[in-house]
């Protein structure tokens, strides 16, 4: 996942500034009031307030200040380690997920914590991911589970069959799962519960075991890991780009479809563009 390493930058345009090439850049570190300088994610909320999950806990900016929310003087936060955040807006429920796959849920001013080692999770959380309708799904280490709001608590839909090896999840327009896990990459059905295999593990260009990251682009896949992505043709059945890094440990954070329909690559050794018309990166 990627890290906001030693500050975080705002960009802020005043509308007495030309629109088109000038911005203020306002850093923000420890000395002002982060609890760390690393940050895995940043979320709005309905309100304006700005989430930031770090390493050593939730802190939330006004515009003016800080506020940090850790272990030590939040319950339900039992882990300052926080790995990544969604935030629902339709139910105003921030989601913190911790290091170690726990779960802990922020509704208003309370905090409600979701232990591995509860009754709650059967394993721990590898990925969030909330529909258009606020509808909360998890993928955990094995399972694949969805939130249910009246009993505040998880309805798992899914054992896999091939051990605990979830690793990144994604959804089509027709309501069925993406899943790359350790066997390889499936086609996941909720309604029937039946999965079809897309992509065998021996034919990932990438060690299947660091996936973190399925992303779906009209009828294509991109996936994302240590070394570089690829990208799967659901029309053709096969693999038709893969992009590599120069470094061998070097990881691939993030897939962004753009408004010209070029792809943004983000990763640890910078930004990448795929152009679909010269098929070039």
């Amino acid at each position: 996942m990627s890290l906001l390493f030693l500050f975080f930058s705002l960009f802020i345009q005043p509308s007495s500034l030309p629109t088109s090439q000038e911005y203020i850049v306002q850093n923000y570190t420890i000395e002002d009031g982060l609890p760390v300088n690393s940050v895995n994610r940043m979320v709005q909320d309905n309100y304006g307030y700005l989430y930031f999950a770090t390493t050593d806990g939730l802190a939330q900016y006004d515009g003016y200040e800080f506020v940090v929310y850790n272990s030590g003087n939040t319950p339900g936060l039992f882990s300052n380690r926080l790995s990544d955040m969604t935030y629902i807006p339709q139910f105003d429920e921030l989601w913190l997920r911790h290091a170690d796959g726990a779960l802990t849920l922020k509704a208003g001013p309370s905090f409600r914590a979701y232990s591995t080692e509860s009754k709650y999770l059967q394993s721990p959380v590898v990925q969030l991911s909330v529909q258009t309708n606020g509808e909360l799904w998890i993928l955990t280490e094995s399972n694949i589970a969805t939130y249910d709001r009246s009993k505040k608590q998880f309805t798992f839909l899914h054992q896999t069959t091939s051990g605990n090896d979830h690793r990144a999840m994604t959804w089509t327009s027709n309501q069925k799962i993406i899943l790359s896990n350790g066997s390889g990459l499936d086609e996941f059905n909720p309604q029937s519960g039946r999965s079809i295999r897309l992509l065998e593990a021996e034919s990932y260009p990438i060690p299947v075991q660091t996936v973190t990251l399925v992303k779906k682009t009209g009828d294509y896949l991109w996936i994302a890991g240590t070394g570089g992505a690829f990208r799967y043709s659901m029309i053709s059945q096969e693999i038709d780009i893969l992009f590599t890094l120069d470094e061998s440990q070097g990881r691939v954070w993030g897939i962004h479809k753009m408004d010209n329909q070029s792809i943004l690559i983000n990763s640890s050794e910078g930004f990448f563009r795929f152009d679909p018309a010269t098929f070039t990166i």
